[in-house]
């Protein structure tokens, strides 16, 4: 189905008076053939409750190895209206993806071709400290998008613009008349804060979003250490380990806060959802950047000297884990080597050392523990398939 979208991306225009080409970010229109899938050849894998009970459920769909969350947006409306949100405005998973496509762009092409000067003004509307911020960031592109004038470039960019967006486009599917968006496993999030513990149903989103971005991807892995950042890092867990996320709420003496919701994968459902070999990746890639900020390196590529002064173990150990998560192996297939060479960087990094009065501060040393508590002594090779989730969670 032909659904009409309006998407982002930077152009060579003329504004204003001026005869000389500027680099703005504008909007263009994407014409993109949406893939109705059948009824039948999508799998209903998850249903998770949504917040409170009387709100209803989330259901998560799998379809050809990737999992599908609905959107509230119908064919209908949207064939006959075209998507309804503002690009300058986002609030939907797509355009999230769609800027972050246009942001990961420009931090690829400025290498030996100059630092696109729009790069800084996406930056501030996708990650400005506050939502002020974020929302001048983005009326200020908006404004200047207004007044542009097209030249042949300009077409020559829309059209380039519109190939790469319609590779985030690709994400959609429509099934049973509704909009759906390709989403990570779904899984349990849980945030710890003092003796209280957060429970959500979130997605293994974030964990694809680390392992695909680079080390100097300003979003994903900002310049700036922050307690409050590693403070807010959640601990994620499959469905079917909620008995031993439990348990691992109670080991660190934390209560659940609030009600905890419910999730269950369906007994037909056919995929296999270990994921602690991902959630390992996740955690050695926070703690190797953060690591690397604590040298007040701007990128995690390139250490400073002071860190030649330390052990040479530790300097082997840093660059042997980023080396590995460099090559993006499957997390489940290498999460053995990879445990081993996280663990021997963290040993090394949790130890107090005279030129750094110690590399891991006390928040990221609490997660760290904490993430790596839960594995113990066993092996984070996949276990054995694991039981059905059952029939469909019932609301009280």
């Amino acid at each position: 189905m032909i659904i009409a979208f309006n998407v982002p991306c930077v152009v060579r225009s003329r504004i204003g008076r001026g005869k000389g080409l500027k680099s703005v970010v504008a909007t263009t229109r994407v014409d993109f053939d949406v893939p109705e899938v059948g009824e039948g050849n999508a799998t209903m894998s998850y249903t998770a409750e949504l917040g409170r009970r009387s709100e209803g459920y989330s259901q998560y769909f799998g379809y050809r190895g990737q999992f599908y969350a609905a959107v509230p947006v119908y064919d209908g409306d949207a064939s006959r209206d075209g998507w309804p949100e503002d690009p300058w405005r986002p609030s939907s998973a797509l355009y999230d993806r769609l800027w972050l496509s246009l942001l990961a762009d420009l931090l690829e092409n400025r290498t030996g071709k100059g630092e696109n000067p729009n790069l800084h003004a996406i930056l501030e509307a996708l990650a400005g400290e506050y939502e002020e911020d974020r929302l001048a960031a983005f009326e200020a592109l908006e404004m200047e998008a207004a007044e542009m004038k097209s030249v042949p470039e300009t077409e020559e960019d829309f059209e380039d613009g519109r190939r790469r967006a319609s590779r985030v486009l690709g994400d959609l599917i429509i099934y049973r008349r509704q909009l759906h968006i390709r989403t990570g496993q779904p899984c349990y999030a849980v945030h710890v804060k003092g003796t209280k513990a957060r429970i959500a149903v979130e997605t293994t989103d974030v964990h694809m979003r680390l392992r695909a971005a680079s080390f100097e991807n300003p979003i994903h892995y900002p310049l700036r250490r922050s307690n409050d950042r590693i403070d807010g890092l959640k601990h994620y867990f499959a469905i079917e380990e909620r008995g031993a996320m439990l348990a691992f709420i109670e080991a660190w003496g934390a209560t659940v806060g609030g009600t905890a919701p419910r999730a269950g994968r369906q007994r037909w459902a056919d995929h296999d959802e270990t994921m602690d070999g991902l959630e390992l990746d996740r955690i050695a890639r926070v703690a190797l950047h953060e690591i690397a900020l604590a040298f007040a390196s701007s990128t995690a590529y390139a250490l400073p000297s002071v860190l030649l002064r330390e052990n040479r173990a530790f300097f082997d150990a840093f660059y042997d884990l980023k080396e590995f998560l460099d090559e993006r192996h499957d997390p489940e297939e290498t999460c053995e080597e990879l445990a081993t060479k996280f663990m021997a960087l963290h040993e090394l990094a949790a130890r107090e050392r005279s030129a750094s009065h110690g590399l891991i501060s006390h928040p990221l040393k609490e997660f760290l523990d904490r993430a790596t508590s839960r594995f113990g002594d066993r092996r984070i090779s996949p276990m054995d398939f694991l039981p059905n989730a059952g029939s469909l969670p019932q609301p009280l």
